[in-house]
């Protein structure tokens, strides 16, 4: 598949108008531009070692083009790295991956990424970094639906909006496929809707390798195809979308009529207390969780029952359009987002506070003896859906702020290969996932699995939708 993208390189180059003459900087302005250097992109799927080189140089292309940065050639860098550490550069797209081999080209900021193919949906993420801080300045996701050849096209367009300008012009080609992005709007009623984003299929590896700490018995790695591409809620249900739903069928949640759960009858759900300990609270349900919450904010307190009824009500509402909970594993598919790493953002757990609501900091504040991740995201409790960065299908909250129920029911993982499993055919207990604003570091890794019974409800669950793509306007 490389000699597609060597072909599509030469054209583009061939073609491209030439870089336009500035004057010569002074020694002053060559001394104050930052030393970069651009890695060769990690890859999954298709794209090859080849791809992977043409990829960065167009995006080196882009960066020289700008005359903001003093560039590292990829010779000068396969001069500064030994052979083993070269050879490796190109499985670098973290931070703290990508802080390392800056620190060893000894340069100022550093770019590194991944390019991700799933089916003909092709998903470029670039990161800069600035080694000196060792933080994340910038990242650029680009997703393209179409040929390869057209992924150059896609790099120089990320480089270009990484610098805040618009991308230099590139000959016409035909485009083929479908739109760079796709969505699809479902409309609750009163000017409430919901956005949904089309996740491609694709092939991947479910559950956790032995050698990943914090793992669990229940996570045997298996092959698994989603065959079909299917549309996943870029966000999870919020209270007014939910608010919508009570409003207009008057329905009541298990927690305000007393559904089963491990209390049995009983009104109310699972609450954080005051000591820090979970505590059943009779007065808990989705409107009064125990903390301030808005429309903009996930509802919780909501069982898989009520998740489902939800669903069933605007499958009703949008004759035609089956909306539904995920599979499991369409979850963990769209969790990862093409990465086989710990969380979905890497290996490594968060230091920023930019990807996710987990037990941080702020959290500890409240309620001293939590286990947490050491940073701090900046709330206590919810946070408005979509304020943490999206992962690599512009999904956000996958990981953090409540847990989402599937619709399968929770059973053994099987060693075979197996196309878009719906889990056991019958159960006690459904499935959970993504950990939540109080998960621990362990329960937020992309491959645990929570479970519980389809009654109960907590003050930090809650669920998103999917709906297929067949039959969709």
């Amino acid at each position: 598949m490389s000699a597609v993208l060597v072909a599509a390189f030469f054209q583009s180059f061939a073609g491209a108008p030439p870089a336009a003459p500035t004057e010569g900087p002074s020694p002053s302005s060559q001394a104050v531009r930052p030393r970069l250097a651009v890695l060769d992109f990690r890859v999954e799927g298709k794209v090859d070692a080849t791809g992977s080189s043409l990829v960065a140089a167009v995006v080196r292309e882009e960066f020289n083009r700008s005359g903001r940065f003093d560039l590292m050639d990829r010779e000068m860098m396969r001069e500064r790295m030994t052979e083993k550490d070269f050879a490796a550069s190109d499985e670098c797209d973290q931070v703290r991956c990508l802080v390392k081999f800056g620190k060893t080209l000894d340069v100022q900021q550093i770019v590194g990424g991944q390019v991700a193919s799933f089916g003909q949906t092709w998903v470029l993420t670039m990161r800069l970094v600035d080694v000196n801080t060792g933080r994340e300045e910038k990242t650029v996701t680009r997703r393209h639906d179409g040929a390869m050849e057209d992924l150059l096209d896609v790099a120089r367009e990320a480089a270009a909006g990484m610098l805040g300008k618009e991308p230099v012009a590139s000959p016409p080609r035909p485009r083929g496929g479908a739109p760079a992005t796709k969505t699809l709007t479902i409309d609750c009623g009163n000017g409430v809707t919901m956005e949904l984003v089309l996740i491609p299929a694709g092939t991947f590896t479910m559950g956790s390798p032995q050698s990943e700490q914090m793992r669990e018995d229940d996570e045997a790695q298996h092959q698994v195809t989603i065959s079909r591409p299917f549309y996943m809620g870029k966000h999870e249900v919020t209270v007014g979308q939910f608010r919508r739903f009570v409003e207009e069928t008057t329905f009541q949640s298990d927690a305000e009529k007393g559904g089963q759960s491990w209390e049995g009858g009983k009104k109310g759900g699972y609450a954080l207390k005051s000591d820090g300990n979970l505590g059943w609270v009779e007065a808990a349900n989705w409107r009064n969780p125990g903390f301030a919450q808005t429309d903009s904010h996930p509802v919780v307190l909501v069982s898989w029952n009520d998740a489902k009824a939800f669903c069933d009500w605007l499958s009703r509402k949008h004759a035609g359009r089956a909306v539904r909970l995920p599979s499991e594993a369409e979850w963990e598919y769209a969790c990862r987002g093409g990465k086989q790493t710990k969380y979905w953002w890497g290996d490594a757990e968060d230091t920023t506070g930019t990807v996710a609501n987990l037990a941080d900091q702020a959290l500890k504040r409240k309620y001293p003896n939590w286990s947490i991740m050491e940073m701090d995201d900046g709330y206590v409790y919810t946070a408005p859906v979509g304020s943490y960065r999206a992962n690599e299908f512009e999904l956000h909250d996958m990981t953090g702020n409540v847990w989402e129920w599937c619709a399968d029911w929770y059973g053994a993982y099987g060693s075979a290969a197996q196309s878009d499993p719906k889990g056991p055919a019958s159960g006690d207990i459904r499935v959970l996932r993504g950990g939540s604003w109080y998960g621990r570091p362990w329960y937020c890794r992309s491959a645990f699995r929570g479970r519980d019974t389809p009654g109960s409800r907590y003050d930090d669950d809650g669920f998103r939708v999917v709906v297929d793509s067949s039959g969709t306007p």
